[in-house]
């Protein structure tokens, strides 16, 4: 079985991660994310180091899923995930759209004076497209893929988590994903999200 973390930008898929490994599953990472790390991070953001090293599948990279360890895979790149014998669970951190493009806009803001004049204006006008991109991916695509996954034989289970019931009741979260036959410790995973929510949420 291959177990799936389908996620958007700044839904808690870090989070999500962590408690995962907390509870006993084996991550399939990669250095291969560095490039995100060096484009956004500087003194005044911190990518989330396990966030970063997880291998991601946008560029569909399907040889690398390993049976029995968890991937996160970015949303859109599940329509093309490939028919496989071994099948998939899969789970999808949502948080509600406005929060998600208010965190974006956070994560890709710059200090005040550190741009001025029509550098700054189309940094803003490209920030505010972006923002406004992954809001209505939460809205739209979110159901889309969930509606595809779903009617798939290979995919036995989709679950859809809130970060904000995660991070309130990771026990009764967690467990669900326990019910559909996550291999997962769920005591010593929601342990995880009790000490990182606070953390975690402070910059997403």
């Amino acid at each position: 079985m291959i177990y799936i973390v389908g996620y958007l930008p700044r839904t808690g898929s870090t989070l999500l991660m962590k408690a995962l490994r907390g509870g006993g599953m084996m991550l399939n990472c990669h250095a291969g994310r560095d490039h995100f790390v060096k484009q956004f991070e500087d003194e005044h953001y911190r990518v989330q180091r396990d966030g970063a090293s997880v291998l991601e599948f946008d560029h569909a990279r399907w040889d690398d899923l390993r049976d029995g360890q968890a991937h996160k895979v970015f949303l859109p790149a599940l329509n093309s995930l490939p028919v496989r014998c071994e099948g998939y669970r899969i789970v999808i951190p949502t948080r509600m759209p406005d929060e998600v493009a208010e965190s974006y806009r956070r994560l890709v803001d710059v200090p005040e004076g550190s741009m001025s004049g029509e550098v700054l204006a189309s940094h803003q006008a490209g920030k505010q497209r972006e923002c406004e991109n992954i809001r209505r991916a939460m809205i739209h695509l979110v159901p889309d893929v969930v509606g595809r996954m779903r009617n798939r034989r290979d995919v036995e289970s989709v679950v859809l988590m809130p970060l904000a019931r995660l991070s309130r009741c990771p026990t009764a979260e967690l467990s669900r994903l326990k019910e559909h036959h996550w291999p997962i410790d769920v005591d010593a995973a929601s342990e995880i999200v009790g000490e990182t929510s606070e953390v975690i949420l402070a910059t997403t």
